[in-house]
């Protein structure tokens, strides 16, 4: 008789615990696509970037605000990821990780896959002030911009750093890569940014992929949904042990010699 109240008990605690495992999960994951902007990790590169045979330029940039209010890019060599010409990118080890993650996020993860398959083993020129002139507003035009949450960082979420990359592939299409980041859009909390571009001959260009998610600095940095659902899985835990152990109690009140933890 004991074994089977045991029994049952197990089944009470399962029959609770593991949907609560299953629920913890999906909050942890919509937790991460509100915090972050994506579900598991954050998105990988584009598979076109694979393609990439010749890379005709790499620019360094940041926003620049016109007088008559109008953003802008502008070169910045201060930004560019081995902040030396001469020393090869592979060298540079403070130039940041291959896959970008949320806690320090940096624009070079393309630039280190292009590296890896040799195609910047030497320097490349830089787009010129004028042909960087109107590349903002085709971004703008995406619509894919953060905003700031409140006016606090609505200027934060327009200050852009990061570099633009021109790009053949082995069909002789032409490409513009684009890694950005912007200052704040809330506290702690910075928007990371890819597009690819195709540019047609008529030098138009088509939007083929974009990426953009967050992540923070001095918040809750590290904090992914493994840490979330771990965290809730073992709420769901003593959850469940106590509602178990209150069901007994309240079992052992109508049958006192019956009760399981007797």
């Amino acid at each position: 008789m004991e074994q089977h109240r045991f029994r049952w008990q197990l089944v009470r605690f399962f029959g609770l615990f593991l949907p609560l495992v299953g629920l913890s999960f999906v909050g942890s994951i919509a937790f991460s696509k509100w915090q972050w902007g994506y579900f598991l990790q954050p998105p990988g590169l584009p598979k076109r970037v694979n393609e990439f045979e010749t890379i005709r330029s790499i620019t360094p940039v940041s926003s620049l605000e016109k007088a008559n209010g109008q953003l802008t890019f502008q070169p910045d060599v201060l930004l560019l990821c081995d902040r030396d010409d001469r020393i090869q990118l592979g060298d540079s080890r403070y130039c940041g990780s291959a896959k970008c993650n949320s806690e320090y996020c940096d624009t070079s993860r393309v630039l280190l896959r292009l590296f890896d398959r040799g195609k910047l083993n030497a320097s490349k020129p830089q787009m010129s002030p004028r042909d960087l002139s109107t590349l903002y507003g085709d971004l703008e035009a995406t619509n894919l911009f953060y905003s700031g949450e409140s006016k606090i960082y609505k200027n934060s979420a327009k200050d852009f750093k990061g570099f633009v990359l021109e790009a053949i592939d082995r069909n002789g299409q032409n490409y513009l890569f684009f890694a950005l980041t912007s200052g704040q859009v809330s506290n702690d909390r910075y928007p990371y940014y890819e597009f690819l571009f195709l540019k047609n001959p008529d030098g138009s260009m088509q939007l083929l992929n974009a990426n953009r998610f967050f992540y923070e600095i001095a918040g809750i940095e590290g904090f992914e949904w493994w840490s979330v659902w771990f965290l809730l899985v073992l709420m769901s835990f003593i959850l469940s042990f106590a509602v178990v152990g209150i069901m007994d109690l309240r079992d052992r009140s109508f049958h006192p010699r019956k009760s399981l933890w007797h």
